[in-house]
């Protein structure tokens, strides 16, 4: 950063940064709007869209999702999940598909995170677009902050349907939490309100440098990401010939769940004991570990 960049507004307001971005996302650069990380475009999509009635998340969620809805005294439809937990050899949990099903009609924004923490492909490319297709008038919201770690995106939907957006974030895939920034993914003219209504410098000088470093170097983050998905598998393969009953949802982290409390919890301060910071979680009636991979 130039001495002089510190104490200057922007003159170009960091056409350079929307310039990588879009070229790295493949889309055009007036297709896309930063906030301050996800979080903040989960925010800016409920406020802009705060007349609608109906929001559909799913039961295990980012907490934010139960959050921004209320404020704006929208009524929250979760869809569960379905448990198999005879099954050793894929996830096992799914989306209750029947009462999604059941519920579509009530819905009137779709908050789908893509990959979430529970489950996998719930959803195929296909069937996302089928909805968007099928009601034209309701608002898809796909939360991909977690893509890079072998999850397929639907960014390119944006291009052909307006009541579509995407979410990507700087935070996991790039590993770069402390920048803030999130990006909104959709068709020009559903992007446009929200353009019109940004703040006048939506992103910072210190965001937009090491950004644009990463975008330029790629091979780093792109190298990261592989290196991830090799632990990730590694790790998940280890486990189920162990026997654990291991959720993996194509992400950053992976989820054992236990039938016995005790062995979760000996496991729990186990970990703790040799600095591993491991986080406990309550799924439906099992006690869960969930381990980011490295």
């Amino acid at each position: 950063i130039k001495q002089s960049e510190f104490t200057s507004y922007p003159k170009n307001n960091y056409t350079e940064l929307y310039y990588n971005v879009a070229k790295y996302l493949n889309v055009e650069k007036e297709c896309i709007f930063f906030s301050n990380g996800a979080d903040g475009i989960i925010r800016e999509l409920f406020m802009m869209f705060n007349n609608h009635k109906n929001v559909g998340i799913l039961e295990y969620t980012y907490g934010m999702y139960n959050v921004y809805p209320k404020i704006f005294n929208m009524n929250i439809i979760k869809i569960p999940y379905i448990i198999d937990f005879n099954n050793n050899n894929k996830n096992i949990f799914k989306l209750n598909k029947k009462f999604f099903y059941k519920n579509i009609e009530k819905i009137d924004i779709l908050c789908f995170v893509n990959p979430n923490q529970i489950s996998n492909n719930d959803f195929s490319t296909d069937k996302i677009e089928k909805l968007c297709q099928d009601y034209p008038k309701k608002i898809f919201v796909i939360d991909e902050a977690y893509f890079g770690f072998g999850q397929y995106s639907v960014i390119n939907l944006t291009k052909r349907y307006n009541n579509i957006f995407v979410i990507r974030s700087f935070s996991k895939t790039f590993g770069l939490a402390s920048t803030r920034l999130g990006v909104l993914i959709g068709n020009k003219n559903s992007i446009k309100p929200f353009i019109t209504c940004s703040p006048i410098y939506s992103v910072n000088i210190y965001t937009s440098k090491v950004c644009n470093y990463f975008l330029n170097n790629i091979d780093i983050v792109n190298d990261y990401n592989d290196k991830v998905i090799e632990g990730r598998e590694w790790f998940v393969e280890t486990l189920r010939i162990h026997n654990y009953k291991v959720i993996d949802p194509k992400s950053l982290s992976i989820i054992i769940c236990f039938t016995d409390e005790s062995i979760c919890e000996k496991i729990y301060n186990k970990a703790l004991e040799n600095s591993f910071y491991i986080k406990k979680m309550n799924i439906q009636e099992y006690k869960s570990l969930r381990i980011s991979c490295a």
